[in-house]
């Protein structure tokens, strides 16, 4: 054992050795004892063996006697006379017995494996041979008492082996308590990872919960700012509403009144006339003025038939001369003024049907009623699928509902709306146009005639929408202005003259209308009276017919980015032929223009045809179906 560990030990006393050897019966006593106390012991019991094994009156050691035992005996005739008498020396099986016993009790005290070897070295020691005890006439220990010796060595041994197993024993009892205390801590580490694992669970699902309560309530917060900013949107147009309302009685009540002045001094100036000679006059004035209007209308229908002769004429050679031809006379392809003559003839005809409407005093009211409607579903179009379906429905239904001598009316006021909107809206965020062309696609669905009274009034805004260009000659600027149709813009300062708009001005409102007309030509509205047709003839007369300048190049920059798209998806090959006339000869020659202004819009258009944009959809040409920017109007 080492000194580490406990051991159990058997210490039998002397009398009860004695006692049990002569009982026949064993008892032993146990106790826990150190390594220190067991070397002692060993040393004891070694000593008190040696004691035991001497024999009297001899002193020698357990060796000396092993050695006296062990030699050969002598002859019974050897022995002296003198020790006739004496006790007879053992024989050489039984001294072997009695050395063995001995030394087996010395060594007892080193544990019962140094007991064994020693017992083992006596044995062979004593089988030799002649050998016999020879300790100077010394009586041995006789054989009955060497096997008791003996029998008490087995004993201890026993007794040892017994405490081995007790010890086994003791150690299989701790070893089972360490395992039971190993078992409870791995079932406590088990409890308490199930408990963490539960509180894990816990916290996560608290954290869901959490989550879902702060996703409603940020919903919530959502859609309450929506119909806030709903509910203020609502308010806002319907004080404007009410505002140009209170304008538009105002005006009304100063027009009735000024009427009413007007009448009261001509009464009282045809008070102081006689009766029939006031009649006679105003019939006579009243034949005059018929005649001079016939008269103009005659002469204007014959310059108009005149010029638009020599236009076709001229249309191709001033093609080729461009910008430097100096002449006053239109450069257009015959198509085009054939189609724009056309178009304003719609348009008259559509005034002189609602002469009588416009005329007539007792029907203020409804004009306004239908101005108002107008304005306000033109207002309220916004980004959105939904507000565009709802708006183009609106529409609809309310022109339906009119006379159709009104419904010519408003037809005229809502165009005049579309244009108002692509000067101011369209011409500052281009993705507009989108939402506009639908609604306005879907209302010539519903009215397919109200198509001519759209390009007209578009034709009006400026030539460049027919397509036709207006010849520049040097030194008539406010000529050329005036026959482009450059509009009259407020001047800065109060009270200041009004000025003709910039050539930027121009042509910002110029690429609003195009886009817009773009726009519905583009648009898939299941009976859209405008389609993919007439977009191809809008740039072939634009291509064919007009010189490369700045504004004939921004038009179709404009018009390709917005209907690009679809003219790809429609015509494929022949749009790349079209595209590829652009790059060879359109382009080329705008770059030959002594401008400096057109690099930027030569740029765009050399980028849109390089990085093949046109095979992807523009921007704004997918609407959302609904969210918060829908309150944003275009």
């Amino acid at each position: 054992m080492n000194s580490s560990s406990f051991c159990i030990r058997v210490a039998p006393s002397d009398s009860d050795t004695d006692s049990n050897a002569e009982g026949g019966e064993s008892t032993a006593s146990f106790a826990i004892r150190t390594p220190q106390n067991d070397a002692d012991d060993s040393s004891d019991d070694e000593s008190e063996a040696q004691s035991k094994f001497r024999p009297l009156g001899s002193s020698t050691s357990p060796a000396s006697a092993w050695r006296s035992a062990s030699a050969v005996p002598a002859s019974p005739a050897a022995q002296s006379p003198s020790t006739a008498g004496a006790r007879p020396l053992p024989s050489p099986e039984t001294s072997k017995q009695a050395v063995h016993k001995a030394w087996m009790t010395t060594e007892s005290g080193h544990g019962l494996s140094s007991g064994a070897q020693s017992s083992e070295r006596l044995q062979n020691q004593a089988s030799e041979p002649g050998q016999t005890s020879s300790s100077g006439g010394q009586a041995l220990l006789s054989s009955p008492a060497s096997e008791k010796r003996l029998q008490r060595l087995r004993q201890r041994q026993q007794l040892e082996a017994a405490s081995l197993l007790a010890q086994q024993a003791a150690l299989q009892v701790s070893l089972q308590l360490q395992q039971c205390d190993l078992d409870n801590a791995l079932a406590n580490i088990d409890a308490d990872k199930q408990l963490q694992l539960a509180r894990i669970a816990h916290e996560t699902q608290a954290a869901k919960e959490r989550a879902a309560r702060d996703d409603a309530h940020i919903r919530h917060a959502r859609e309450g700012e929506r119909d806030r900013l709903l509910s203020q949107l609502q308010e806002k147009h319907q004080e404007e509403a009410h505002t140009a309302d209170a304008h538009i009685r105002a005006a009304e009540q100063q027009e009735q009144q000024k009427a009413a002045e007007r009448h009261r001094q001509l009464a009282t100036a045809e008070a102081e006339r006689q009766q029939e000679a006031a009649a006679a006059a105003a019939a006579q004035q009243a034949e005059a003025k018929y005649l001079q209007e016939q008269q103009e209308a005659e002469a204007a229908a014959k310059q108009a038939a005149s010029a638009a002769a020599a236009t076709q004429q001229a249309a191709h050679s001033a093609k080729e001369q461009g910008q430097d031809q100096a002449t006053s006379l239109s450069i257009a392809t015959p198509e085009a003024l054939s189609h724009e003559e056309h178009v304003q003839q719609q348009w008259v005809n559509a005034e002189a049907q609602v002469q009588g409407f416009v005329g007539d005093a007792s029907l203020k009211k409804a004009r306004r009623d239908i101005d108002k409607t107008i304005t306000l579903n033109v207002q309220q179009i916004s980004g959105t699928r939904q507000q565009v379906a709802k708006k183009a429905k609106d529409l609809q239904q309310y022109l339906g509902s009119l006379p159709p001598e009104q419904c010519v009316y408003a037809m005229m006021q809502l165009m005049r709306r579309f244009m108002s909107q692509c000067e101011v809206q369209v011409s500052l965020k281009r993705e507009f146009a989108f939402p506009l062309g639908e609604v306005a696609a879907a209302v010539l669905a519903a009215h397919p005639a109200a198509a001519d009274l759209l390009i007209a009034k578009m034709h009006q805004g400026s030539p460049v929408a027919v397509p036709r260009w207006q010849a520049r000659k040097a030194g008539q600027e406010a000529e050329w202005q005036d026959a482009m149709r450059f509009q009259e813009r407020e001047a800065a300062g109060v009270g200041a003259a009004k000025r003709p708009e910039t050539d930027d001005e121009y042509l910002a409102r110029l690429q609003g209308c195009l886009a817009f007309y773009a726009a519905v030509l583009q648009s898939s509205t299941p009976g859209n009276p405008l389609g993919p047709g007439q977009a191809w003839h809008f740039l072939s007369r634009l291509l064919n017919g007009l010189p490369a300048n700045r504004l004939t190049a921004a038009a179709l920059d404009t018009f390709l980015q917005i209907a690009g798209f679809c003219l790809f998806k429609t015509f494929r090959q022949q749009f790349m032929k079209l595209l590829f006339y652009v790059d060879q000869h359109f382009l080329p020659d705008l770059a030959k223009v002594n401008d400096p202004d057109i690099r930027p819009v030569h740029s765009r258009l050399h980028t849109f045809m390089s990085t093949r944009r046109y095979e992807r959809e523009p921007d704004g040409w997918r609407l959302p179906n609904s969210d918060t920017s829908s309150y944003d109007r275009a």
